[in-house]
């Protein structure tokens, strides 16, 4: 058992214990009436030193307690603190009550042993000196079972948080292995997808060699010309397929993106696609056909197993298209093939 700092009664409690207490001691086994027995000056004489006695007894329980709350050694158990609380609290003022009453009748020139105080007022001393003890004793013994129970709280909530942290902890390490795991074979795949682009180029740039006779060079392009005749409000429209930026199929319907204005067509793509120059046009992904003549960012930026590429609109606007990773290859080969 611990020992920490104790709260017990207040002075001002302290005070209005001893005058309770005195009052008891000097009214008790009187036969006079209380109307009649306050009128003499004895009896607040016998009251104010009945409750100094009373307050020194009190304040000194008090000290005795709050001392041994102070020495571990007398609190290691609780039959330890009750026979010192015991021994300190109950014989000592006992005796001091005995020696402190003897002064005082043989001060005022009354046999000690003639009084009756053995008989009368002590005992009643000696049981409200060990009810005190025992008010003091329980109120250690709770404030001691809180604090025991509250360190008891602290250490199991330690020990909920320590055992959550582990789980997370251990449920962050397994995400992370699995994490790990998937970014080795992603890193194999990558690799080995690099590996086939690399193979591919060179395969390309063999191709144009034995076509452009063994040097570095690319072909030249035949030139764009040509139109796409597009169903109007009255009259059919024909758009120049140099004015075409891209084509992009959305809600059942084919829209041509031109310089000017957005068209469309309620046909397929395949069916458009049919049509235009494929040394110009490339379908890169399921919805979208580009033009050639607009891209600005060379072949485009690898995003992973994808690519995008980047077309030039009107007003120095942009757009940005998503190559489809299994398109990716052959748009590399189209681009290459030939320069505009």
């Amino acid at each position: 058992m611990q020992t920490h700092e104790q709260t017990y009664f207040s002075a001002r409690g302290q005070v209005i214990t001893a005058f309770f207490v005195a009052l008891v001691i000097v009214l008790n086994n009187q036969s006079i009436p209380v109307l009649k027995i306050i009128r003499y000056l004895g009896f607040y004489v016998s009251v104010a030193f009945s409750w100094l006695f009373a307050w020194m007894i009190i304040h000194f329980i008090a000290w005795l307690s709050k001392s041994i709350d102070g020495f571990p050694r007398w609190n290691k158990t609780y039959d330890i603190r009750f026979v010192m609380q015991m021994i300190g609290g109950v014989a000592v003022p006992c005796l001091a009550a005995v020696a402190l009453a003897f002064g005082f009748l043989e001060g005022f020139g009354r046999d000690f042993r003639a009084s009756g105080y053995l008989t009368h007022e002590f005992p009643i001393i000696c049981l409200l000196i060990v009810i005190m003890n025992l008010t003091y004793l329980l109120l250690h013994y709770r404030q001691e079972a809180n604090r025991l129970a509250d360190e008891l709280n602290a250490k199991t909530g330690a020990l909920r948080k320590a055992v959550l942290d582990r789980q997370i902890w251990k449920k962050r390490t397994l995400i992370l292995k699995q994490k790990l795991e998937t970014a080795k074979k992603d890193a194999a795949g990558i690799s080995k997808r690099l590996l086939e682009t690399e193979n591919a180029l060179a395969a390309l740039e063999a191709k144009l060699k034995v076509r452009s006779g063994g040097a570095d060079t690319l072909c030249e392009l035949p030139k764009l010309r040509g139109f796409m005749e597009i169903q109007g409000a009255l009259s059919i429209d024909k758009i120049p397929y140099t004015e075409i930026r891209y084509i992009e199929y959305e809600k059942r319907r084919a829209w041509v993106y031109t310089s000017k204005s957005p068209h469309f067509r309620r046909t397929s793509l395949q069916e458009i696609q049919k049509s235009l120059p494929a040394n110009w046009f490339f379908r890169v992904r399921n919805n979208a056909i580009i033009n050639r003549m607009y891209i600005i960012d060379g072949p485009g930026i690898k995003k992973g197993r994808s690519m995008e590429i980047t077309l030039r609109l009107p007003k120095k606007q942009t757009k940005t298209l998503t190559i489809h990773r299994r398109k990716v290859a052959a748009y590399l080969e189209w681009f290459s093939l030939a320069r505009v």
